[in-house]
């Protein structure tokens, strides 16, 4: 079985052919798809993908693009939102400092934060760091 690890099912250039999308990677062999949450008051569309079709899980996160301006002062939000039974993950979360130059400091705070009390929670991060 094929694992899609990162994808966009909530964004809209699916948003007319989802179950046609969906159908065509289950045809393909992929058995399961994690779609990515990137921002937190985006996320009830990710979980919506998510609870719609059996073989789609979830992440919640902010996207390092976002986190300056929508990164929660506390890893509380996430961890509410990763209680739900579809979420396996918490992501998009990283430090991409190399492509639109941003800065690593807010998402570094919320990832740390995060990672301090992810024993208290049943999702995880995985973090990476892309440099030019």
């Amino acid at each position: 079985m094929l694992v899609d690890s990162h994808c966009h099912l909530d964004f809209p250039d699916f948003a007319e052919e989802l179950d046609a999308v969906v159908a065509r990677a289950d045809a393909a062999g992929v058995g399961i798809m994690l779609t990515i949450g990137t921002r937190l008051d985006q996320f009830d569309g990710v979980r919506t993908v998510a609870e719609r079709f059996d073989n789609v899980v979830c992440s919640v996160g902010v996207h390092p693009h976002e986190a300056a301006g929508e990164g929660p002062a506390s890893p509380e939000p996430l961890l509410r939102l990763a209680r739900h039974p579809k979420v396996v993950g918490i992501g998009e979360t990283g430090l991409d400092t190399r492509r639109w130059w941003v800065s690593a400091r807010p998402a570094s705070t919320i990832i740390t934060s995060t990672a301090q009390r992810k024993y208290n929670a049943k999702a995880s991060a995985s973090i990476s760091r892309r440099r030019g």
